[in-house]
C-alpha cells in the first residue's frame, strides 16, 4: 500500500495541494497531454482552473465551456475575447457556434460593430433585433450594410 504512492505520478496524488504543486511542474510543451486530461478530469475546479491557464488553448476552453459547470464563467471569458480579438487563431467552427448558441448579448452588440465580414454583422443585427443597434449600424456610414 505505501508503495502506490511511491509509484504513481504526483499530478495522480489523491491530495489536491500535491497534485497542484505538480501541475506547477508539469511543462507545457512535453506534457501537454497530461495537462489536457487533467483540465478536464481531475476532480479538483482549482486544480482544472490551474492545467487550462496553463494550457491556454482555446478548443480546451471551448470544451470546458461546454460540460464543466464550475469554470463555465471563466472559459466563457477566455472564449469571449478570442471571439471580440480579430487577431486570434480561434477556428471559425467555434466561433460561429459561440455567436449563434452561446454569446451573451453584450458580446454580440460589440461583435456587430467590430466584425469585418458584412454578412455576419448583418445576422448579428438581426439575431439581436434592436432597431437603436441597427440605427447606428446606419449612422456610422457603413454603406455595406
Amino acid at each position: 500500500m505505501i508503495f502506490k504512492h511511491l509509484f504513481t505520478p504526483k499530478w495522480k496524488h489523491p491530495k489536491s495541494q500535491v497534485r497542484l504543486a505538480a501541475v506547477e511542474r508539469l511543462d507545457t510543451e512535453r506534457d501537454l497531454s497530461i495537462l489536457n486530461s487533467i483540465a478536464l478530469e481531475d476532480s479538483s475546479a482549482e486544480i482544472r482552473k490551474k492545467a487550462l491557464n496553463k494550457v491556454n488553448d482555446l478548443v480546451l476552453w471551448w470544451q470546458v465551456y461546454k460540460q464543466d459547470q464550475a469554470l463555465k464563467e471563466i472559459a466563457e471569458q477566455h472564449i469571449n475575447q478570442a471571439v471580440l480579438n480579430t487577431d486570434s487563431k480561434l477556428d471559425a467552427s467555434i466561433k460561429n457556434e459561440f455567436i449563434e448558441r452561446y454569446a451573451p448579448v453584450k458580446t454580440l452588440e460589440k461583435l456587430a460593430f467590430a466584425e469585418k465580414e458584412i454578412q455576419v454583422r448583418v445576422k448579428l443585427l438581426k439575431r439581436l433585433a434592436n432597431p437603436s443597434l441597427i440605427d447606428k449600424a446606419f449612422k456610422e456610414g457603413r454603406e455595406e450594410l
